[in-house]
């Protein structure tokens, strides 16, 4: 049985990051050749980076219409915590979050199911590393022994992957400190040396490259390929729109299948810089996102077993139990 505490204090969570989010209409011309009537309503919420921009993508490109939905977009702060936090209060219907945070909610007892996945970690591509001071005297992991280390969440993602970084090349993660830090300081905190080291991500990775150097791949520390993210509902929005929800992740998969090939970063760039402001000079440099088209319990599998190695999890998450087709979804 699910504990109705947790969910209403996520509730109210939800609340107050709604008050900092920004509702993205979707391309009125993606929409305007099926009659509204027709259109399934869905709420989006997505933290907006390059890696959770499938839904901008579906919108202008038209996967959402021609799945039959009608999208309106949050762009929520707060990362997976916090679009977790409006799908369990019911601000939102989906949401993108990473595959730790999901896990983590779901052993707080707030019943998430996956619906498609999002964002992955390519060797041949990586969009988050760990950088040090162009100067500083850092050369291996064993080198950061009683450094500090910023990274994006004390649990998520980045932060698993440093650490088993770091004991996988002979350095002790009992040794080093972490604190959270937003991306957008992190590069000018590690050239300052207000921090030693920084897991950043993309879009700030590449940029941050003139001021700091790239220490190691932490990603690759966890597998040469895996699932980080994921599209997300309630098991009870999903019970209550079976349909819509398959159309979601028709929607997802072939959004994925389009923005996966090279040939069209530079349009996916011109529609990630209309909705989020980013410059075109900046997403042109950067390493662009991989998406998966299906999820695939064996590649979100070796992130969960991280997490759970560094207690991000409480116990272990079997990825098969995450997929929304689990409880007939």
């Amino acid at each position: 049985m699910y504990r109705r505490p947790v969910i209403a204090r996520y509730a109210i969570a939800a609340l107050v990051l709604s008050l900092g989010s920004a509702s993205v209409p979707c391309a009125a011309s993606a929409q305007a050749q099926v009659p509204a009537q027709a259109l399934a309503h869905v709420r989006i919420g997505t933290p907006g980076g390059d890696a959770n921009a499938e839904a901008f993508y579906a919108a202008d490109q038209g996967y959402f219409r021609k799945a039959s939905l009608e999208a309106e977009i949050q762009v929520m702060r707060g990362s997976g915590a916090g679009t977790i936090a409006g799908v369990a209060g019911g601000a939102i219907d989906v949401a993108e979050a990473d595959l730790v945070a999901i896990a983590a909610a779901r052993q707080r007892g707030i019943p998430l199911v996956v619906l498609a996945p999002s964002g992955m970690y390519d060797a041949n591509a990586p969009t988050t590393q760990l950088l040090v001071a162009k100067t500083s005297a850092i050369k291996t992991a064993k080198d950061l022994a009683g450094k500090t280390i910023a990274v994006l969440s004390l649990e998520g993602p980045s932060k698993v992957g440093t650490s088993l970084w770091i004991d996988k090349n002979g350095g002790h993660v009992a040794d080093v400190k972490f604190i959270e830090l937003g991306a957008p300081e992190m590069a000018e905190a590690v050239a300052r040396g207000t921090v030693d080291a920084a897991t950043i991500p993309e879009p700030y990775l590449s940029t941050a490259k003139e001021k700091v150097r790239v220490l190691g791949d932490v990603y690759s520390a966890i597998a040469p390929r895996f699932e980080i993210s994921a599209w997300v509902a309630t098991v009870d929005w999903v019970t209550k729109n079976r349909a819509t929800a398959r159309a979601f992740a028709q929607a997802m998969r072939d959004t994925a299948t389009w923005a996966n090939v090279a040939s069209n970063h530079a349009r996916s760039a011109e529609i990630l810089a209309k909705y989020r402001k980013i410059e075109l000079s900046t997403l042109a440099r950067m390493t662009r996102a991989t998406y998966g088209d299906a999820f695939d319990p064996a590649l979100a599998q070796p992130l969960l077993d991280a997490a759970l190695t560094y207690r991000s999890i409480q116990k272990p998450e079997l990825a098969r139990d995450l997929s929304a087709t689990a409880t007939g979804g």
